[in-house]
């Protein structure tokens, strides 16, 4: 499968909405998204803008399910909630893959996603940072039950899909002394708040589908 992943700005205040009409997602829906080949999606909130995780079987399978009529209808019922550019285009970003490291094989229970903003120009040299992972990092990753991180980027904003074993394992992770050693070799990389802290940010999970693509 191919990993994919963009983000979608709503309209303000259109978040509870949005969410509605995916828990309720059309069953026609769900078929063509199986049929164009589209096994896993996820969503996850920083309002206003919405992430989406997804594993694919082909480069095309997004474009083949934005190109069928009952896509057409449920972006219809989309229309009023999602920002357009000045363009008149759906206010969307693709994301381009910049780390993975996969710990495990095994399904994964829990789900995480969150972003972090780079300094201006940081992103060449976070990237060949996380090239070159150190190997000692990569345990602590395993022993905390992080089986699987994923990173896209839209410089300068990092953002970052995991799968955990457990519900703390990505605090048991950060807590680690490896991990403030890793962190410490960022400095000047990583954007920092008005208030000292590291432009790190949580989001919610809103929506998210196992299909079977045929």
């Amino acid at each position: 499968m191919i990993r994919s992943a963009f983000t979608l700005r709503l309209e303000p205040g259109a978040l509870a909405q949005y969410r509605e009409y995916h828990d309720n997602i059309w069953p026609e829906l769900v078929a063509e998204i199986e049929r164009c080949g589209i096994g896993t999606m996820s969503a996850f909130i920083t309002d206003p803008l919405v992430f989406y995780y997804s594993e694919i079987r082909d480069p095309d399978s997004w474009d083949q399910l934005w190109s069928t009529p009952t896509h057409d209808r449920w972006g219809e019922l989309m229309k009023p909630l999602i920002a357009f550019t000045d363009e008149g285009k759906v206010d969307a970003t693709d994301l381009t893959e910049i780390f993975r490291r996969e710990n495990s094989s095994a399904p994964a229970p829990i789900r995480l996603a969150y972003s972090l903003r780079l300094e201006p120009g940081a992103l060449a040299q976070y990237k060949a940072q996380h090239d070159a992972i150190w190997p000692e990092l990569v345990e602590v990753m395993d022993e905390c039950g992080i089986m699987r991180l994923t990173a896209f980027a839209a410089d300068p904003i990092v953002y970052y899909f995991g799968e955990l074993r457990e519900e703390d394992s990505f605090d048991r992770f950060l807590r680690s002394d490896v991990t403030d050693r890793w962190g410490a070799t960022f400095g000047g990389l990583i954007a920092f708040t008005d208030d000292g802290q590291v432009d790190l940010r949580f989001m919610d999970e809103i929506f998210h589908l196992d299909t079977e693509p045929v």
